[in-house]
């Protein structure tokens, strides 16, 4: 087992996160943080959601269900 510094803060970037890091995280304590170019991509997608749900147009998985309820 992998002993997790304190000091040692996994940034989240969209791009490598492995299952060890999430155990880490989970079981270990390890601290995260959010890169800011990870946060700007987050941020453009909740903006397009929002702008996709204010349309009224039925979006799959977005404003319908899946599969069988897609309909619902």
């Amino acid at each position: 087992m992998k002993l997790v510094k304190e000091h040692d803060t996994l940034v989240i970037n969209g791009e490598d996160l492995t299952l060890e890091d999430v155990r880490e995280v989970a079981v270990d304590g390890r601290k995260i943080a959010i890169a800011a170019d990870a946060r700007e991509r987050m941020e453009a997608s909740y903006a397009l959601v929002g702008e996709i749900l204010r349309s009224g147009e039925p979006i799959y998985g977005i404003s319908t269900g899946f599969g069988e309820f897609s309909r619902v």
